[in-house]
């Protein structure tokens, strides 16, 4: 009965103290990369262009060594979009980043971004390769043409 009280006098204790807390709503403050990215902004050039070449690298050590090489095909798109400021940038982005999103109600293309936190004021193309996960475009279905042909497959 003894260790009832202990142990009952113990759990009032924890709880008042965890209930008694006051939970404040803290705002994070937006990120230096999240202000330049959040929200909308308007497309005025959108270009996709292909390098293909052939890469070959090696090393040695005294008389043993390897080579290594092979073909790549990098895809990007270029495309120019308004930052919050109203000016126009010009940023570069893979091909694999890109989401497109029909919407028939709108007047003009613009993309959203989505993003990885930063606490620093990168340059706008170190932001693009490492902390933008997809890039999502909303236009028109007819600004997206839908060209399927199974013969190139």
């Amino acid at each position: 009965m003894k260790y009832l009280k202990k142990y009952l006098l113990l759990f009032l204790l924890i709880s008042i103290s965890i209930f008694s807390c006051d939970v404040q709503d803290y705002k994070e403050e937006t990120s230096p990369v999240g202000k330049l990215l959040e929200g909308k902004h308007v497309l005025r050039k959108f270009k996709t262009t292909t390098e293909e070449g052939y890469k070959m690298s090696g090393s040695y050590f005294l008389f043993a060594g390897s080579v290594n090489g092979g073909t790549y095909k990098d895809s990007k798109v270029a495309f120019s979009f308004q930052l919050p400021d109203s000016t126009f940038a010009m940023a570069e982005i893979d091909f694999v980043k890109i989401r497109v999103r029909i919407d028939n109600t709108i007047t003009n293309p613009y993309v959203t971004f989505r993003w990885t936190k930063a606490n620093y004021n990168y340059s706008l193309d170190y932001i693009m390769r490492k902390h933008v996960k997809y890039m999502v475009v909303h236009c028109k279905e007819e600004d997206f043409p839908a060209e399927v042909n199974i013969t190139d497959l």
